[in-house]
């Protein structure tokens, strides 16, 4: 379904390219969030067994590891600590990781797949893909996915970074972890640790949600890492978010000067353009107008 739909789009709508937006938990993922890990499916199994994977022993593995997060959840006490456990259970069912590996190559498949059918259809239409922002939070999700990779199977990459909506986003992504293998972590304890290993340099955690991240060392920072990333094998295209939802109260707001600092941070890194983001049905027309200062002073209009 998912392959006629863009050779649909590509071949019977003039449009200027194609934008594939992969945002999926893989096993371990939802494993730390508390979820039952898959995908177990018939389909996957038998692909999995033609690959030469004891699906029945990651099975069991992944069991195990769900277990040890539900006492963690729970508050269970262990002698050596969330983290450390998690390690030992982890290393004691290694079939995990070859699940998890197998999961996510599979999900990679379906983005190398689209790219070869757009440029089946139409060689010269550029493909790109949507870059989850979980993948500059999460230090899993970004070992998982390098951009130098990704710039295999794509023409330019757009990381999300919703600047206002970003305190948000991590203070969810930080819960996750702090919920089982960083229990013991005070919240700004683990914030500033994994900033540290993430390479962001944003306010302490009880600022951030309200505060949001600041465009000139959240945005300007992702889009240098994107560039440094991919080396100019594609192009990158900041996904600025102007009015990105909300869902609490003192979530930062979006503001014109927050559009209009994000658009000049991402040209003074080096960056190839903008995609405004995520609706353009939810957007304040004031708080574009600030794209259209920006890219006024910049000689882009």
């Amino acid at each position: 379904w998912i392959h006629s739909m863009i050779e649909d789009q590509v071949r019977n709508h003039p449009i200027d390219g194609v934008m594939w937006c992969n945002e999926r938990n893989s096993p371990l993922d939802t494993l730390i969030q508390g979820g039952a890990p898959g995908d177990f499916s018939e389909p996957a199994r038998k692909e999995a067994a033609e690959r030469g994977i004891d699906v029945e022993r990651c099975r069991q593995a992944l069991l195990h590891l769900y277990d040890f997060m539900q006492e963690a959840a729970a508050g269970k006490q262990f002698p050596d600590g969330p983290l450390i456990t998690f390690l030992r259970v982890l290393l004691d069912n290694p079939e995990a990781l070859i699940w998890e590996k197998f999961w996510l190559e599979r999900n990679k498949d379906l983005d190398r797949e689209l790219y070869g059918l757009v440029k089946w259809c139409k060689p010269e239409l550029p493909f790109g893909l949507n870059v989850w922002n979980r993948n500059h939070f999460n230090p899993i999700r970004r070992a998982q996915w390098p951009w130098t990779e990704q710039t295999l199977y794509a023409d330019f990459v757009k990381p999300i970074t919703y600047q206002h909506q970003a305190g948000e986003v991590w203070s969810r992504e930080l819960s996750f972890f702090r919920t089982t293998i960083l229990r013991d972590f005070e919240p700004d304890e683990a914030t500033r640790a994994l900033f540290r290993i993430l390479g962001l340099n944003e306010a302490p955690f009880a600022e951030l949600v309200a505060t949001g991240m600041d465009p000139d060392s959240y945005v300007h920072g992702q889009c240098a890492d994107a560039l440094r990333g991919v080396d100019g094998k594609a192009k990158v295209y900041m996904g600025i978010g102007v009015d990105a939802p909300r869902t609490l109260p003192e979530t930062a707001k979006c503001s014109r000067d927050i559009v209009y600092r994000s658009v000049l941070a991402t040209y003074r890194a080096g960056g190839h353009g903008v995609v405004l983001a995520p609706n353009y049905a939810s957007m304040h027309l004031t708080h574009l107008d600030g794209v259209a200062q920006a890219l006024d002073e910049l000689g882009q209009k």
